[in-house]
Formats: structure tokens, sequence, C-alpha cells
């Protein structure tokens, strides 16, 4: 059997017409198109009419309640999200988290936090990456001692238990001091030796982004994060708070 073009070419619209699917509402309604079933087991609520697209059983649903920690939330799409983000607390996609609203602080356990790593900014070289369109945005500036910053803020990479790429955070730590940081790289806990709290088992929960070319241990000299910030030796991080997030 031979198709004429004008088949082919609907044919071939089919998946796009379906595309839809766990995409966002239409006609300004703020939630996502899902199975009913679906909203439902989410706790959701479902409007007609604001998934077009989609089969008769896909309907937007919106106000679908989330908890992370003992504290509430909605789910919704990232970029409409203006606090903490939480995976895997909400139907759809990647892009559709638990967004909970005001500081979220996280403590550190005894004998955890007293490793401070350090990775080159020049690293990140991925152009579709969160961690690029975020140093694409504010620039790539370092302090005198070679230390990444962002509108005044250490930029750091830390675990997704802490935030998201261009979340700011305010760092404790045993002795007294604390530190203003963003987050401009994720940690990877798929990494041997990587929890929740960070690499090494949690001993290493912050690793501050430098100036790959400023003189640093593993790349062209010897310097680290304790030999510049001296205070940092025989200290430890005691809380992280995230603060709320950079736009990018």
């Amino acid at each position: 059997m031979r198709f004429s073009p004008i088949v082919l070419s609907l044919l071939a619209a089919v998946p796009s017409a379906l595309a839809a699917l766990n995409g966002a509402c239409s006609y300004g309604v703020k939630g996502i198109c899902v199975n009913t079933s679906t909203c439902s087991s989410y706790g959701g609520k479902t409007s007609t009419g604001n998934c077009p697209s989609d089969p008769n059983n896909v309907k937007c649903c919106s106000n679908i309640p989330c908890k992370s920690n003992g504290k509430s939330g909605s789910c919704m799409f990232t970029s409409e999200c203006r606090g903490q983000t939480v995976s895997g607390l909400c139907p759809g996609g990647s892009n559709f988290k638990c967004c909970i609203s005001g500081p979220i602080v996280r403590t550190i356990p005894e004998g955890m936090g007293t490793v401070f790593s350090h990775m080159g900014w020049q690293m990140i070289t991925s152009t579709s990456s969160a961690q690029y369109k975020l140093r694409a945005k504010y620039g790539m500036n370092f302090d005198s001692q070679g230390f990444g910053k962002i509108n005044g803020r250490y930029v750091v990479a830390v675990t997704t238990w802490y935030g998201n790429v261009g979340d700011t955070l305010k760092v404790d730590f045993a002795k007294g001091q604390s530190i203003n940081a963003v987050i401009g790289d994720i940690k990877n806990q798929n990494d041997a030796g990587c929890n929740q709290y960070g690499h090494m088992n949690g001993q290493c929960v912050i690793e501050f982004v430098v100036d790959k070319t400023g003189g640093f241990l593993g790349y062209n000299g010897s310097k680290t994060a304790t030999n510049q910030l001296t205070w940092l030796k025989g200290n430890r991080v005691t809380k992280v708070t995230n603060t709320g997030h950079l736009p990018f």
C-alpha cells in the first residue's frame, strides 16, 4: 500500500499532537497535563479544556500539594518556583517538582562538613546546562584569592539536598563564621562515597568554585580553600540554609 504525501504528513504530525502530555496547561492555567488518574493519586484538581492536544483521559492538573521534611509546598514547573525545589514528589517530567516556599534549613551531623574541596569554574563547558547559563547571566568573576563570586556570594558545588543551581545559601560554621553562597554546580550523588550531605561520606559538604588558572592545587599551583581562608582549618559546616534563588 502506498501513502500519498498528504497522508504521510498527517501521520508524521500525530506524535507532535500528543506531545503536550506532561506539558504546561494552556490558556494561562497553572498546572500540568497528565492522566486524570495520576492527578487524582497526587491529590490535584483537574479541569477540562486546558490540554486540547491530548486524549480525553489527559486533563490539566493543578493545585497539587506536596510536602518535604515537614514543610508543605505545591507542585509546579521549576521555572515558576521561587523557593526550594524537591524531586520525586510530583507527577510529570524532571522539570515539574515540589516547590517549598521560604528558607529550608539543613543541619549537618557531627563529624561531617570538615573537608573543603575546590573545582575550576572553567570546567563547566556544556552550554545547555543550568550551570553554564547561570555563569553566562552573571559573568565569571573571581575575588583576589581566586574564589568564584556572584553578587558577592561564593560560588559553590553541593548536592541537590541543599538546592539547585542558582539557589542562594547561608552556610554556618562551628566556630561562629558564616558565608553567603550561591549554587553554581551540583555534586554527583552517584559518585562513590557521596551521600546526601556530600562527598567523602558527607565530610565534604562544600566545594568552592575557583579560578582554574589562579594557582589552585590540581591545576597550576598549591592553593587550597583552607590555605586561602585560614579560618576553615579545624572548622566544619554545621548548617546550610537555602534562602532563595537567583533568576537566570
